[in-house]
C-alpha cells in the first residue's frame, strides 16, 4: 500500500491541528485473486487508521480489474458488491458491483464516489482504518485488482 500527498498544504486560522494538515491524500494498493476470494469473510485495510483524534473521509476512488485467465463467478450477481466500510462498521462509499467489473472477460475499470443510500448519519470513526469487504461469496477467478483511493484527513472533533 502507498499512501502520498497530492494537494498543497491548507491554512485556516483558528483551527488548531488544520493549519498545517494537507487536504488531499492518495492511496493505492493491489488486492491478488487470494485475497479477492477470502474478501467476504476477510476485510483489508484500505486507508490505514490516522491515529487518535482524527478520522479518514473517503474522497472518492477507481477500481481497475486486470484480467487473468479465469474471471470470477459471482452468483448470485445482484448481491454481491466492493463495498468500503470503517473497520466492520458503517459503508463510508460508493460500491462496486462484482457483476460487470470482474466477472468480464477482458480488463475493466470502476469509479467510487458518495453514493445516494449514504444520506442521513454516518459514523465516521476516529482512529479506524477504511476496509474493503465483499457482499457476497466469489469463486474462481485469478485477476488482480487495483484500488485509488483519495482522501482527506480531519480532525473528529471540528
Amino acid at each position: 500500500m502507498a499512501e502520498y500527498f497530492g494537494a498543497p498544504e491548507a491554512v485556516w486560522a483558528g483551527k488548531a491541528g488544520l493549519a498545517t494538515m494537507r487536504f488531499v491524500k492518495f492511496v493505492d494498493m493491489q488486492l491478488t485473486s487470494t485475497q479477492i476470494l477470502a474478501l467476504h469473510t476477510a476485510a483489508i485495510d484500505v486507508i490505514p487508521a490516522q491515529g487518535a483524534g482524527n478520522v479518514a473521509i473517503p474522497i472518492g476512488g477507481i477500481m481497475s480489474y486486470d484480467h487473468g485467465e479465469t474471471e470470477y463467478d459471482d452468483n448470485p450477481a445482484a448481491a454481491t458488491n466492493f463495498v468500503f466500510k470503517y473497520g466492520a462498521g458503517d459503508i463510508c462509499c460508493g460500491k462496486v458491483p462484482v457483476d460487470g467489473f470482474c466477472n468480464a472477460a477482458a480488463d475493466k475499470i470502476a469509479y467510487f464516489g458518495g453514493e445516494a443510500s449514504l444520506t442521513g448519519l454516518v459514523s465516521a470513526t476516529a482512529d479506524t482504518a477504511i476496509t474493503v469487504t465483499l457482499g457476497g461469496a466469489i469463486t474462481n477467478g485469478d485477476g488482480p485488482i487495483n484500488i485509488r483511493v483519495a482522501y482527506a484527513v480531519l480532525p473528529s472533533g471540528l
